[in-house]
């Protein structure tokens, strides 16, 4: 369409004809910018209330005024426009000469831009801190890896891992610090001594966890301020949320709190801390966060499943043992409550269950295992690559955790076309939804019902349609959204 700007050349005498000239300028234009500044006197003896109100640039003649409302929109943007434009010469000179071609080049077509090496363009710079990486085999270090190997890989994100352990993460560079481990002999000893000192410790946020996520985040913090990052992620508890709220006063670095835990006292006392942003699994933990922190500035984003490597067509791991076969996996600790499973299998009379997963409390289920399901218990830890062959090996997925922030395995485990058995609460019932059945997992006998309830019927394609709603490439393009807009807004 062409437009006739007839009306706006007599407003601003000899600036275009029209924008398509504007296009075909001259190449001398381009060689000494000096010369777009012999401009006729009558645009800048404009009155001083013509920049000061740009409504007044409605008083243009009537071809002007019948312009479309989006066109119109532009005009208000003149003034700005204008003033930027003053300061071109000075700034347009110090760019290298390979940069004012490429700018010469502009004109001819915007495809140009598109056109540029990739290299020219710097990659987001990110940190992440997260000390059990490479020590712990669990949901939230399995996470963290995989979000910080698919931004470097699907994105071109510059990733760079802190951790205490040994890793090899593809396309992250992973650098490793000194932390206080949460198992410590000497500082377990002194946290479990009394009842009384425990819960004092744990309201000043001193137990043993805590004191490795500040311990790491002091050791990481002098990389983290040399590092020239555009965003952290911090899994440093409250003293790597104060180190990083420094480092966003005195640097500008925006930082990110991943809610990987489900407890109102600590997301609660972290969320207050104000980072950027608060990224909760679930609505259920969002409302739980704003509920502590209502200032806190959250987004929702599910974990994700990979489900070309979580498949119901792997091949199973074999098994010598009884069928049917209940799995559960995950860290086996006081949190998960493995002793559960164990307890509820052992209720059903018939069947087998196998634990997948390492921890303190290992021993001790080890041990109630073999008690209560002689020939009919196995626990292993396997990598996580091989997880797969085991959920497909299985006849039914239980974990009967405490609480979850959102429940990985669950996922998984649906993706791989197996039903799940969980504790009745929000945010499983927002996980896992149709394709499981909720009950008291406290109660070994309705938690036995559940469990054969599960094994009775026939779930067909549900618990892999479920699982379908939760792609991982929806995860980390919401993930690389984020990191971006905080980035770009330093």
């Amino acid at each position: 369409m062409q437009l006739d700007f007839s009306g706006v050349e007599s407003y601003f005498p000899g600036v275009w004809e029209d924008f398509p000239r504007f296009l075909k300028l001259p190449e001398s234009f381009w060689k000494r910018p000096e010369s777009f500044w012999k401009v006729p006197e009558g645009l800048w003896n404009l009155p001083e209330r013509f920049w000061k109100q740009p409504e007044d640039l409605w008083k243009l003649p009537e071809t002007v005024r019948h312009l479309p409302e989006r066109l119109q929109a532009t005009f208000h943007g003149c003034r700005k426009t204008f003033q930027g434009l003053r300061k071109l010469p000075e700034r347009f000179r110090k760019l290298p000469e390979a940069s004012r071609t490429t700018f010469r080049g502009f004109r001819t077509s915007p495809e140009a831009f598109r056109q540029l090496p990739q290299a020219r363009i710097a990659p987001l710079n990110l940190a992440f801190l997260m000390p059990g990486v490479g020590i712990l085999n669990r949901g939230a270090e399995a996470f963290v890896v995989e979000l910080a190997a698919a931004l470097a890989r699907e994105h071109g994100f510059a990733v760079t891992l802190y951790c205490r352990g040994n890793a090899t993460v593809p396309g992250v560079r992973v650098e490793r610090i000194g932390a206080l481990p949460r198992d410590q002999r000497l500082v377990n000893a002194l946290y479990s001594a009394t009842r009384l000192g425990r819960k004092a410790l744990d309201t000043l946020f001193l137990d043993p966890l805590n004191l490795e996520w500040d311990t790491a985040a002091f050791a990481a913090f002098p990389r983290l301020w040399d590092g020239g990052y555009d965003a952290v992620v911090m899994e440093g508890g409250l003293v790597g949320a104060w180190l990083c709220r420094l480092l966003r006063r005195l640097q500008g670095v925006p930082f990110v709190d991943i809610a990987h835990g489900n407890s109102p006292k600590w997301e609660g006392a972290f969320a207050r801390q104000r980072p950027d942003r608060v990224v909760a699994f679930t609505e259920t933990a969002a409302r739980m966060i704003r509920a502590r922190a209502p200032r806190a500035r959250i987004a929702v984003i599910p974990h994700g499943v990979d489900l070309d490597l979580f498949r119901p067509d792997v091949a199973p791991v074999s098994l010598d043992l009884p069928r049917p076969v209940v799995l559960a996996a995950g860290a086996i600790d006081d949190h998960k409550r493995m002793h559960l499973a164990v307890e509820a299998v052992a209720a059903m009379g018939r069947g087998s269950l196998v634990l997948l997963g390492e921890g303190p409390e290992a021993a001790a289920v080890d041990r109630l295992g073999a008690r209560l399901l002689p020939g009919r218990y196995l626990r292993s830890a396997v990598p996580r690559s091989a997880m797969p062959s085991w959920y497909t090996a299985a006849d039914c997925f239980t974990l009967p955790s405490l609480t979850e922030s959102f429940g990985l395995t669950y996922l998984e485990a649906m993706a791989c076309g197996l039903p799940s058995v969980a504790p009745d609460e929000a945010v499983r019932r927002e996980v896992v939804g149709e394709a499981g059945i909720f009950c008291d997992v406290t109660d070994p006998t309705a938690y036995a019902a559940a469990i054969e309830a599960a094994l009775g019927r026939d779930w067909g394609e549900g618990p892999r349609r479920r699982a379908k709603r939760f792609p991982v490439a929806a995860t980390v393009q919401a993930y690389a959204e984020l990191l971006r807009s905080l980035a770009h807004h330093r």
